[in-house]
């Protein structure tokens, strides 16, 4: 009787053991540098990890490396174009420039410009994030903050790639209105306005705004329509803010 009683016990045992759920593995996160990669090919694959693990500090220091890395090697190109920009300043006023004012002048501009240029493109996706994430908590979304600052940034790399090969290009050609926008047609002494607003189409930024909605698509759990309209309004904002003054001063 022991006998069966020790039998029907290691039956049930075994058929427990049977019964229970192989533990699935943990899928494997995907490292920085192939998100850098993946974030042009795949980005899919890249938001997915974002959903799991944002990591954006990496991605926003990389970013400020970046800024000035394009920056500071386009000096002598810019100089080229901010000369000719000076000279017709001063000849729409009727006055002359020596070579010192002149000097002095593309100095500062020059400073400035590479200061300024590259703390904007560190604070511009982090002010498109916040509000991003905001226009999405309104909308009902599902991410968290930094999920949101991880799919801006990341994205953003897409940017920062396309302005890294205008700076080769600049470089080599020492043209410093090299552009992967519209506003290569048009001239920005003639028609300010104009060229600000067609170089607002770059190519790499409109490249940035898909797959940024591909990111909000899935961190958010959106509708499509809905993850458009958490990417293009502060896009939108930021294109008045370069086109409005111009037009104003018009």
């Amino acid at each position: 009787m022991e006998s069966n009683d020790n039998k029907q016990q290691a039956e049930e045992s075994i058929q427990d053991i049977l019964e229970q759920e192989v533990p699935k593995k943990p899928e494997a996160e995907i490292g920085f540098v192939q998100r850098l990669i993946k974030i042009f090919v795949s980005p899919t694959e890249v938001f997915e990890d974002i959903g799991k693990k944002p990591m954006i500090v990496p991605a926003l220091l990389l970013i400020a490396v970046l800024a000035v890395v394009i920056l500071v090697p386009q000096m002598g190109a810019m100089r080229v174009q901010m000369q000719e920009q000076i000279n017709m300043q001063f000849q729409a006023q009727g006055q002359q420039i020596t070579a010192d004012q002149m000097e002095a002048a593309m100095g500062m501009g020059i400073t400035f410009g590479v200061i300024f240029g590259a703390i904007a493109l560190v604070l511009a996706p982090v002010v498109k994030a916040l509000f991003a994430h905001g226009i999405s908590s309104i909308m009902d979304g599902k991410g968290k903050m930094s999920q949101s600052f991880g799919v801006v940034l990341y994205s953003t790399m897409i940017v920062m790639g396309g302005q890294f090969i205008r700076m080769i290009m600049v470089l080599i050609t020492n043209d410093a209105a090299i552009s992967f926008s519209p506003g290569i047609f048009v001239s920005v002494t003639d028609s300010p306005v104009l060229f600000s607003l067609l170089t607002q189409l770059d190519l790499f930024v409109l490249w940035y705004l898909a797959v940024s909605v591909i990111g909000f698509k899935a961190i958010h759990k959106f509708s499509t329509g809905k993850a458009v309209t958490a990417v293009l309004v502060p896009w939108l904002i930021a294109v008045a803010f370069a086109v409005v003054p111009l037009m104003m001063v018009g």
